[in-house]
């Protein structure tokens, strides 16, 4: 993909073209990726923490177990995109791919990404926490600023890494350190961008919820590739 730097309009394009008569396999694949990171939360969900030490040990041992998991599939999942995009075969057993093969960096960014997502968010559990215990306007307040500023942290770094495991598919050659130092070099100054990118897509997801959510079936997958071809016309191009 050397077309030099592609507009967002042409990104989206170019992610139709690549899935025109191919949504089936891989409209399937993402609702399988859906329903097991699904069915792994709802285990987690019901050992939420209460009074018992026990159970929120439980919990917290789940979590971290289910966060793991789901980066695994994540990267089966990006590799069946990466191969669409690419022209290469791929099939629903690429989504255990990551169990299989570089298992130790995709567990490794997974963690990462956990702990960047709990500590973004543990004011905001804990105020949520208060306010459920005292109704308090004060503390409803602060959970929601806790929200915002826990959400913009969060974003602002995830904009970042927003190529890892990408990155972990096109390099297996280079070290943990060296993907996240490459995913922030690539995206710097292209964070505003894959905002637009984002943005762009809100009008047809608006369209494919008001169709009792059948349309996101096409509508994931097409925001899906075009990340995709974002990716590889940005690595193209570094």
């Amino acid at each position: 993909m050397n077309e030099g730097i592609l507009k967002n309009s042409e990104l989206r394009g170019m992610a139709r073209g690549l899935l025109l008569g191919k949504y089936g396999r891989i409209i399937f694949i993402h609702i399988c990726f859906v329903l097991i990171t699904a069915y792994m939360n709802e285990l987690t969900f019901r050992t939420q923490p209460n009074a018992s030490v026990v159970r929120l040990l439980l919990y917290i041992v789940l979590s971290i177990i289910v966060s793991l998991l789901a980066g695994v599939f994540r990267f089966g999942l990006t590799r069946c995109y990466m191969n669409l995009c690419c022209g290469i075969d791929y099939s629903f057993a690429d989504l255990f791919y990551g169990f299989k093969h570089d298992s130790v960096r995709i567990l490794k960014l997974s963690a990462l990404l956990a702990i960047i997502e709990t500590v973004c968010y543990i004011p905001a559990s804990y105020f949520l926490s208060a306010y459920n215990s005292d109704r308090q306007a004060l503390s409803f307040f602060f959970a929601c600023l806790a929200i915002t500023l826990g959400t913009i942290v969060y974003v602002s770094i995830m904009l970042r890494l927003a190529f890892a495991y990408y990155l972990l598919l096109d390099f297996p050659d280079k070290s943990f350190s060296e993907i996240i130092k490459m995913s922030v070099y690539l995206m710097k100054g292209n964070g505003l961008r894959l905002i637009y990118l984002y943005a762009g897509f809100i009008p047809v997801f608006s369209l494919g919820v008001l169709s009792a959510g059948i349309g996101l079936l096409w509508l994931v997958p097409y925001a899906e590739a075009t990340l995709t071809c974002f990716y590889l016309n940005r690595v193209s191009n570094a």
